[in-house]
């Protein structure tokens, strides 16, 4: 008897059951009970399905448009700034002037508003190797936004006023007309 209910159960599980002839029977406590045999061959475990690809091709933008205010030093103005080939908006500030990130969001919807037409950046003027540039550009105090075009500034503000994006907004666009 327990071989055949050790044959049953390994029929369930999908183990292929031991060669035996077709009407075979097994002797269970002095009596003979018939067994049923499977013949057929084994079936193989199938195999896993191959899992579909989930990776996709990932191409690079012709141009990679910067939305919202970047971050420059003294290492890449040159670049971004003064060869960027549009007007760029400039940001002296440091992380101690509380009207300096009074200005953040100001920057931010400037950013979004002018993606791709203007450089927005932010120039931070406590790093030392960022203290030349505002010498350069005589900063006396922050936050000072100017706007470059072709490597000259043509429109400043120092401070923070109630409605300087407004102003920014109207020299970019002239800025971005001319």
């Amino acid at each position: 008897m327990l071989l055949a209910t050790a044959i049953i159960l390994l029929a369930g599980c999908g183990i292929p059951e031991p060669e035996t002839a077709p009407d075979a029977t097994v002797a269970a406590d002095d009596a003979q009970v018939p067994v049923a045999v499977n013949t057929e061959p084994a079936e193989e475990p199938k195999a896993a399905p191959e899992a579909e690809s989930t990776t996709t091709e990932v191409t690079a933008p012709e141009a990679v448009i910067e939305k919202g205010p970047i971050e420059i030093s003294a290492g890449d103005f040159q670049a971004k700034v003064i060869d960027a080939g549009k007007p760029a908006l400039v940001d002296f500030w440091a992380p101690w002037c509380g009207p300096c990130r009074m200005l953040e969001p100001v920057l931010d919807n400037l950013g979004e508003q002018f993606a791709g037409q203007a450089v927005i950046a932010r120039l931070n003027i406590d790093h030392s190797e960022n203290q030349e540039l505002a010498q350069k550009y005589q900063v006396r105090a922050i936050p000072y936004v100017a706007i470059f075009e072709n490597g000259e500034i043509v429109k400043d503000w120092v401070g923070f006023g109630p409605d300087i994006e407004q102003e920014i907004a109207a020299a970019l666009k002239k800025a971005i007309a001319d």
